[in-house]
Formats: structure tokens, sequence, C-alpha cells
């Protein structure tokens, strides 16, 4: 037993003694989001995937819409590979009850891919594998025990967001074997100077998100061959996370529109596949009768455009948010 003890010490005390510095150096997109709307007043908030994430420039949208009145708008891009509506829900739960004044009057505009919003609910898995700590920012002991019991968010991934919960530094270690797998998949022989192309350099030249994990092959895979249609039933948009972080917002004094994001034409048809024929029609009368209008791509771009077929190539982020801006403007003139 005293030996048993003496080892389990011994493999805690390093992430003891880290933890500390570990949740003082590593905060998360949702984490950094929550830093910012304690020291200022938030204009903008992009809510979405990592389609998000590649399509607008932070920046680029400040800059675009700054007007005398209101000169560099605050613009917060929320869009992240792996990550649900529902740690978005919870983060800004916690932040309009902590910080409302920071976020009063601000537009959230919530990515909608092919006119069709992500349609989880509370009873859908709230999180994915690649990134559990995501959303255990914000998640009290409360909303870990809904997780746990009437969402179907699996037993193992409950049980690894609880760890993330309490310690940082599992969080920490977890980015530091994902940073040196992308390390070691890098290291390879150079190819000769007149050898063709590889995919993989294609892909990095062009800005797309190289990855040898299985997931991100898999999704690329199901992107570029669409399944059967299973055409399950698309829940009503109020019942929805987004339906609920929309009714939030406005009871806050938010401002709220959906958009839809740049796609090639695999990942849209990818999209919906997976409802039934006219889901994006009725989806649309669905969002007028909640009051929200629905904004189209600002742009059209070609499927070579998307590198990976789900991201928009990097040279394409600046033309395309100054676009993005354009439409925004005219759609609400008295914005800024």
């Amino acid at each position: 037993m005293e030996t048993l003890r003496a080892v389990a010490l011994f493999l805690l005390l390093p992430i003891l003694l880290a933890e500390p510095v570990v949740r003082l150096k590593h905060r998360n997109l949702l984490q950094r989001f929550g830093d910012r709307v304690a020291r200022a007043p938030i204009d903008v908030v992009l809510a979405g995937s990592s389609r998000v994430a590649a399509a607008l420039d932070e920046a680029t949208l400040s800059e675009a819409l700054s007007t005398p009145r209101h000169p560099h708008p605050e613009i917060v891009n929320l869009g992240r590979g792996y990550s649900r509506p529902h740690d978005k829900a919870l983060a800004l739960r916690v932040l309009l009850e902590e910080h409302p004044e920071h976020l009063r009057g601000a537009w959230l505009l919530i990515e909608a891919p092919a006119g069709i919003p992500d349609p989880a609910t509370w009873r859908s898995t709230w999180a994915v594998e690649q990134e559990p700590g995501l959303i255990a920012a914000f998640l009290s002991p409360r909303d870990w025990w809904r997780m746990a019991t009437l969402s179907e968010t699996p037993p193992t991934l409950v049980a690894q967001i609880g760890l993330y919960r309490v310690s940082r530094t599992l969080l920490a270690l977890r980015k530091l074997r994902d940073a040196t797998d992308l390390a070691l998949a890098a290291w390879r022989p150079r190819l000769p100077a007149d050898a063709p192309p590889t995919t993989e350099t294609l892909l990095t030249s062009a800005g797309g998100i190289l990855s040898h994990a299985p997931a991100v092959q898999a999704a690329r895979d199901s992107v570029a061959a669409p399944g059967p249609e299973t055409h399950p039933a698309l829940p009503a948009f109020e019942s929805t996370i987004w339906g609920e972080i929309a009714r939030l917002a406005r009871s806050h004094d938010m401002k709220v529109a959906l958009f839809e994001p740049p796609m090639s034409a695999p990942d849209e048809a990818h999209v919906l596949s997976e409802y039934a024929r006219g889901a994006r029609e009725a989806r649309a009368i669905d969002l007028r009768a909640a009051g929200l209008e629905l904004r189209p791509s600002a742009r059209r771009f070609e499927d070579g455009d998307f590198p990976d077929q789900l991201h928009l190539r990097a040279d394409f982020m600046i033309p395309y948010t100054r676009a993005f801006a354009a439409q925004f403007r005219k759609a609400a003139p008295d914005a800024f």
C-alpha cells in the first residue's frame, strides 16, 4: 500500500506543481474571448466552425467596418474546428451574466452552412473527442452532470471533459502530444526540385488545413463522397442550441443574424444530404418565423479554392472578409 501511495504521489506531484502555471498560460479560444469581454465592449461576435475561422479575418473586418463615428470596432471570431454550439452557449451564458454591459448592442453572427445552422440540441453530443478541453472552460458541475445523464455524449468523453475541467495540465500535455505528432509528420525527406507536387504540398502551399489524424481524414473522405441520404427529422430552430443562444443574446440587447460561409460544392452537398429535400427552404421559413435573417455567402468560389474541400484557401481570406463587410454594411447601414 505504501508503495502504491508513493507511486501515485510521484505521478501526481508534477501535475499539481504545474497546474497554476498551465492555468495562467494555457487559455483556449473561449477563455481568450472571456478575457476580451472582461476588458472592453465587443461589437461583433462570429460564431461557427473552422469554415468561419478560415474565411474571416478579425483585423480586416474591423478595418472594413470602421466609421468616423465608430473607428475600429472590436471583432471576435469564434470559428473553431472540433467545436460544437454547446461550448459557445455555455460561454455566452456566463459572460452575459458577468459582463452584460460589454456585450449589449453587439452583433452575434451565426454560421449557417448551406442555409442550415447546426441543428444540435442539448441531447446531442456536447463535444468532439479531438477537443474535449474546449467546453470545459465554462462548464459548471451541474452542466457536466446534465451532459453525463441527458445527452448522447459518450461516457469516455464525459470522463475526459471532467478531467480537463479539474486539471488544465492534462489538456496541455495532450496539446504537446499533438504538436509533436505534427512536427514528426512534417519531418520528411525533401522531394527533388523537378518532382511533381504531392497532395500535401498543394494543401499546405494553398493554406489548407493538413492533418494526418484518422478522424480528419475520415471527414475529408465523407465530404468527397457523401453517404446515402438518411433524412433525420430537422428540429425546429427554436429548440436547437443556436436557437437558445439567439434568444439569450436578444434578451441582453444583442442583435442576431445568420450567414452562409463559403463552401465547396462537395461540402455543401454533404451538408444537404443529411436532410430531406427542401430542408434549406424549410429552415429559411423557420428562421423568418423566429425573426432572423439569413445572409447568403458574400461571394461564390470554385471548388479548387478549397484545398481540403472544407476550408477556403488562405490567400482568399482577406478579399472574402472585405466582401463580407460590404454585405454586412449594406444589410445594416447604421450598425456602426
